[in-house]
């Protein structure tokens, strides 16, 4: 048990050590900063003197190089390789078998490798679940973005769009939860009569959680001032404001290396009680970043 906890958290600070590489932009300095702060932790170098011989033969000396030590007695590649040729023989069918569990080997270290693509060697491999969150401070967990939504007019209502900002923070790496305010510009009622006006805001919260890929469920709750604003007093009295309780699907796309794009699906279950009622589903086009 305190073997894993030194390991989680020798783990972390290997993450950390990744964050500085990426502000710093040098890989020397980094690495010298992060034996720096290693050499600090009594719980890393009480593991390092009780591990001497074992860290040797992986490079993890308190000097951070190879310490000189015998490898006498350790099989050499041509020594197994002998070995592995006197118990098989010339079975051809011992052959495909040994070739075969080759085979899943390979497979199994490609899908580690996979999962984490930031580790240089086997070594660094963690004996437990990692939290890829907990090394990324509050500012690097916000996510900034923004999307539009159109709506057809009625006998109540012209042509709408739905402007709207938000700010995220990702609880967790499949995860996030936040809040927005949205904006509704009136257009006219067609092509014929178009004609700007103030037809609203909106105050919003939202969930969304990976399903898989590039596909996420999203679920939020939000509230619309849906008269036409003369004066800001209006907004006070909440007869002006309705509820909606939205969920659906929405696929993200990469647009360049910071910006992101996506599209969401919603169905508004409140929507047929609103007075007057809108069409419950909602098509959105975002961003975020």
């Amino acid at each position: 048990k305190d073997l894993q906890k030194i390991n989680k958290e020798a783990y972390y600070y290997g993450q950390q050590i990744s964050e500085y590489k990426t502000l710093l932009k040098d890989k020397k300095k980094a690495e010298a900063k992060a034996m720096e702060l290693l050499k600090k932790m009594p719980v890393y170098n009480d593991f390092i003197r009780r591990n001497s011989q074992l860290a040797s033969l992986f490079n993890l000396g308190s000097s951070g190089a190879a310490t000189a030590q015998s490898l006498e007695g350790l099989q050499t590649r041509s020594q197994v390789e002998q070995l592995i040729q006197q118990r098989l023989g010339n079975d051809p069918g011992a052959r495909q078998a040994v070739s075969q569990q080759m085979d899943q080997a390979r497979s199994q270290l490609n899908e580690l490798k996979s999962k984490f693509p930031d580790l240089d060697n086997a070594g660094d491999m963690p004996d437990f679940k990692p939290n890829p969150m907990k090394t990324k401070s509050f500012l690097e967990r916000l996510e900034f973005g923004g999307n539009i939504q159109f709506q057809k007019s009625n006998r109540y209502f012209p042509t709408t769009s739905d402007i709207a900002g938000q700010i995220g923070y990702r609880f967790h790496k499949n995860g996030t939860a936040g809040i927005g305010m949205s904006y509704k510009l009136g257009l006219g009622t067609g092509w014929d009569h178009i004609a700007i006006s103030h037809q609203g805001v909106g105050l919003r919260s939202f969930v969304d959680w990976k399903l898989k890929g590039t596909f996420f469920v999203n679920g939020g709750f939000e509230q619309n001032h849906v008269s036409t604003i003369s004066r800001v007093d209006e907004l006070k009295s909440w007869s002006g404001w309705q509820g909606s309780a939205l969920l659906g699907v929405s696929k993200k796309y990469k647009v360049s290396a910071k910006l992101k794009g996506n599209i969401m699906l919603l169905y508004d279950f409140m929507a047929r009680g609103n007075m007057p009622s809108s069409s419950p589903v909602k098509l959105r086009l975002g961003y975020n970043f």
